[in-house]
């Protein structure tokens, strides 16, 4: 397994105990409720960050 939910674990699982997990958990992922964007009478700022970054081997 490669990725955030690999790293969550604090032991060796197989794929399908993973799977397992995944799905007897899809309810409270599935119920989770995002905040409610905020709400501003300002006016937004006319600005631009810019950038790049590039890692290159050797």
């Amino acid at each position: 397994m490669i990725g955030q939910v690999a790293t969550m674990q604090n032991r060796v699982i197989s794929l399908a105990a993973r799977h397992q997990s995944v799905v007897d958990n899809y309810k409270h992922t599935q119920e989770a409720a995002l905040p409610e964007e905020p709400v501003s009478t300002e006016k937004p700022l006319d600005i631009a960050i810019v950038g790049m970054e590039c890692i290159f081997p050797g």
